[in-house]
């Protein structure tokens, strides 16, 4: 369970990383009460044509880390490296 938290974690601080790259602004769904449901769909389409390969990459990245990496990270490296990606990640998202 240990090394399955800790391949988790550095799966998902990669992922922070890559979403640096690859993150597209969509257009977001309409409010209220009247809504364009062929417009609602096209954008969800879009929305998971933006995160494909964000989930390509995630898989590529569990299967090297499950199959080919035996060792067992501890927790608390994988979770400070979580930590990090996700610092990084919001600091240069965010606008001042």
């Amino acid at each position: 369970m240990r090394q399955i938290l800790g391949h988790l974690f550095l799966v998902l601080g990669t992922e922070n990383l890559i979403l640096l790259v690859n993150h597209r602004s969509v257009p977001s769904y309409q409010k209220g009460i009247r809504r364009d449901g062929a417009k609602d769909i096209a954008v969800g389409l879009v929305n998971a044509k933006s995160m494909f390969p964000s989930i390509v990459a995630n898989g590529m990245i569990a299967a090297l880390l499950f199959y080919y990496v035996q060792e067992d990270f501890p927790i608390t490296v994988a979770g400070l490296y979580y930590l990090l990606c996700l610092l990084i990640f919001v600091r240069l998202r965010t606008k001042f």
